[in-house]
């Protein structure tokens, strides 16, 4: 780490990457959701899932403001449990601020284990906060070198997620090589869910692929593999949908595994960033959640290209690149989604779009309880 110092910095580090959970006030009921954690938020109220802490990613995010970031020291301000950082921090690490206790050959020592081998991986992320705090000079030895030792775990931790996510990339481009575009198989998927649809040449069609659960396989099927680009259209992941035209009205496989049903859709490799193209790009575009649900719409507005969210918190890092092409864009919401969750992405969404140059941008909502998939069925039926 070069400027700074290293004892502040990592104080600093150790508040910011404390469990998101000590920043709420004590005894704050919270739930699980899943791996992540759902409570109303102290400041702004509102319903018990106005506020979302993911501990595997150690991410937050206020639905009611909009506001959030990877830092318990901002989820404590944020929350009205702190007014600036350093308060944050002495809460967080229930230390005070160091102060001005230290020798030069101390410091010194110190600037040297900040410098190796990535030991300021955890204080470089305060970098952001040291600009708001004033320099201190205390320095505990037993305290740096938790840090230092916390720092080195977490380039093992980064080094271990990177291989992971190169393994995901690569598992995506087998399952990609190994299906082959069948525009008549793929169609008759669409045709059994009420929707005609003429899938483009890089949606591919998988015969016979696994699903794995638990470390093992628990289902063998056809899959419809739809490759998830970048912003610079590039394939960076894929998009698997599980079929069985035996089993109505969603014509997908029914996977359960001790007793609790698994989704028969799945993503592999990079997603955030990404999205499905059903289309080539136009000047008007609708973008919605799910394969289904913008091909579907599609056969309605045929002057419209389609793209499709992976997800609907997607629609936060849609892949905008080229968009300035586009005049108008609508978004299109299922009404058997949370409403709520689902305006609160879209107009996220929205708000990207029109900065990327969007001349018009509309929500549109199916009825509630039903989705755009549903609306084809009812109408073909």
């Amino acid at each position: 780490m070069s400027g700074g110092d290293p004892i502040l910095a990592e104080w600093l580090a150790r508040a910011r990457n404390a469990p998101l959970t000590d920043a709420l006030p004590p005894g704050w009921k919270t739930r699980r959701v899943g791996a992540d954690i759902a409570c109303a938020c102290p400041r702004q109220g509102g319903s018990k899932d106005t506020l979302n802490l993911s501990s595997r990613k150690h991410v937050w995010l206020c639905r009611r403001c909009g506001q959030g970031s990877g830092s318990a020291i901002d989820l404590m301000i944020h929350t009205g449990g702190a007014v600036d950082v350093i308060e944050a921090a002495e809460k967080l690490t229930r230390e005070m601020k160091p102060g001005r206790g230290v020798t030069p050959e101390q410091r010194a020592r110190a600037r040297r284990a900040a410098d190796s081998e990535r030991a300021g991986f955890a204080a470089g992320r305060a970098a952001e906060d040291m600009c708001q705090a004033m320099a201190g000079h205390a320095y505990d030895v037993e305290r740096f070198e938790a840090g230092y030792a916390s720092g080195r775990q977490a380039h093992a931790r980064d080094e271990a997620q990177r291989l992971q996510a190169q393994g995901r990339r690569h598992r995506a481009e087998g399952f990609y090589a190994a299906a082959r575009h069948d525009a008549a198989a793929i169609s008759a998927y669409f045709k059994a869910r009420g929707i005609a649809f003429n899938p483009p040449s890089w949606m591919r069609w998988h015969g016979c692929l696994d699903y794995w659960h638990a470390g093992r396989v628990i289902h063998t099927g056809p899959a419809i593999i739809m490759p998830l680009f970048d912003a610079t259209n590039r394939r960076g992941g894929v998009h698997v949908t599980w079929v069985d035209l035996a089993a109505p009205p969603k014509f997908r496989p029914s996977l359960t595994w001790d007793g609790e049903k698994l989704a028969t859709k799945k993503m592999f490799g990079e997603a955030r960033g990404a999205a499905m193209w059903l289309t080539k790009r136009a000047k008007r575009m609708l973008i919605g959640e799910g394969l289904e649900t913008v091909a579907a719409t599609l056969q309605y507005c045929p002057d419209f290209g389609g793209m499709a969210a992976a997800s609907l918190n997607a629609f936060a890092s849609l892949p905008l690149g080229g968009f300035t092409a586009v005049d108008e864009v609508v978004l299109l919401g299922d009404g058997d989604s949370d409403r709520e969750a689902t305006e609160f992405y879209l107009l996220q969404g929205a708000e990207r779009l029109k900065r990327a140059g969007v001349k018009s941008v509309r929500l549109a909502f199916a009825p509630r309880g039903k989705d755009f998939a549903d609306l084809a069925v009812g109408v073909n039926a």
